[in-house]
């Protein structure tokens, strides 16, 4: 084995067929860190015949306190001890000689299975032997954490897999929770679109971007303009900025042929109740369809006070979704919640996923959850919304830090001991 630099070229070919692959260890996040103007490196070990056993893609963070990160850990078999001990080994090398104290991985894989509600599964899989063989090489292991970040990666998630559907989406819809599935009708009934935004669309995105976090009191972790700016031109096509919208006119059209129906259907149960008194379930059955006419004439009366304020086009809801050919990631969403009886959260999760399907894409990840799963935490609300589309949780394996200079590294802890 040797230790060596990839090119380009060979690292996207290792990538894309890693287990451990991710948005974040793209050549597209490497992008990112140089516009930022970060120092990276792509770099892995290589056999006799020049085979890539594994691979990572380093940034070099820090200011006077240098440390290396890679970037959602290594590319690696965690399992084949030998070439993990030896790209340590080389690594720790590597490292010392560009003045890193510590270096810090993340890995995508998961450590033990949990089922919808955030609780571990009986006689699920439990790879924490992933844990035991990275401490054997002197990683320090941050522990089961949960919470929002603190400068490292996700670690709570939630996911569905297309192939457990068959690839097919009507078996999907049908094992999401009645009210998602619901939402999703509703949307498609009354002509809820979906399209890409351009690059100079973005002010859409941020408006409603800017006005979820306040509303969820997330501004402060909330990110600027020129951070999606930077992931629209870094990530090209693997960046999706969605928006879903109405066609003001169409839908008031698919509203007023459904009026029509409703009118014709009460119509012909009241002369129905006229010819026969006696039938004692007519008085419900038209209650019921009285509420259609309330609710058709309230979703008229507010898709014109909304066509009015915003014109044709009426803006619900935007999403940024990474798209890779092993996973969608939906990274981050806002609503504007003026508009929310039309429902376009759903919208954009539905299209995605068909998405999906169509490019034989197994993972949809609706990423970050906090891993407090009690009716007293923060995202709670959020984590029900999930929930919703029947996945499950997913807990990654956490964070690990390599000392490459120790005491250096001991008095660092000393003064910004992680956050709990």
């Amino acid at each position: 084995m040797r230790f060596c630099e990839l090119t380009e070229q060979e690292y996207r070919s290792f990538q894309e067929t890693s287990p451990c692959a991710n948005f974040l260890n793209s050549l597209e996040a490497r992008e990112m860190r140089r516009r930022a103007g970060i120092e990276t490196e792509l770099v892995g070990v290589k056999n006799d015949r020049e085979e890539i056993l594994a691979a990572a893609f380093l940034a070099h963070l820090g200011g006077k306190v240098r440390y290396t990160v890679a970037q959602r850990g290594y590319l690696a078999d965690y399992s084949d001890r030998e070439t993990l001990k030896f790209f340590t080994a080389e690594l720790k090398k590597h490292l010392k000689k560009n003045g890193s104290v510590w270096l810090q991985l993340s890995p995508h894989l998961l450590v033990r299975e949990r089922d919808n509600d955030g609780n571990l599964v009986e006689g699920g899989f439990d790879n924490t032997w992933i844990i035991r063989n990275l401490e054997e090489l002197g990683f320090i292991h941050r522990g089961f954490t949960t919470g929002v970040p603190d400068g490292t990666e996700v670690r709570w998630e939630y996911s569905l897999y297309m192939n457990d559907f068959d690839w097919n989406a009507d078996k999907l819809i049908k094992h999401f929770n009645k009210r998602t599935r619901n939402h999703i009708v509703k949307g498609q009934k009354y002509g809820v679109k979906v399209k890409k935004l351009t690059r100079e669309e973005l002010d859409v995105f941020m408006e409603m971007e800017e006005m979820t976090a306040k509303e969820k009191n997330f501004e402060d972790v909330a990110r600027d303009r020129s951070y999606y700016e930077n992931l629209y031109d870094c990530y090209g096509e693997h960046a999706e900025f969605l928006l879903a919208y109405l066609d003001a006119d169409h839908t008031m059209g698919l509203l007023e042929k459904e009026q029509k129906e409703i009118d014709a259907k009460l119509e012909k149960l009241r002369a129905k109740r006229a010819a026969h008194p006696e039938y004692k379930n007519l008085e419900a059955q038209e209650n019921d369809i009285l509420k259609e006419v309330t609710a058709n004439e309230k979703y008229r009366r507010e898709l014109a006070k909304f066509a009015e304020e915003c014109g044709n086009e009426i803006p619900l809801s935007t999403g940024v979704f990474m798209v890779y050919p092993y996973e969608i990631t939906s990274l981050s969403s806002g609503s504007n919640r003026a508009f929310s009886i039309f429902d376009g959260a759903n919208a954009l999760r539905w299209y995605t996923m068909n998405q999906a399907i169509r490019q034989k894409i197994n993972r949809y990840n609706f990423y970050g959850l906090s891993g407090d799963f009690s009716k007293d935490a923060e995202d709670y609300g959020v984590f029900q919304y999930k929930k919703g589309y029947g996945g499950a949780v997913e807990e990654n394996v956490g964070d690990f830090y390599l000392p490459l200079k120790p005491l250096e590294y001991k008095l660092y802890r000393m003064l910004r001991p992680w956050k709990e």
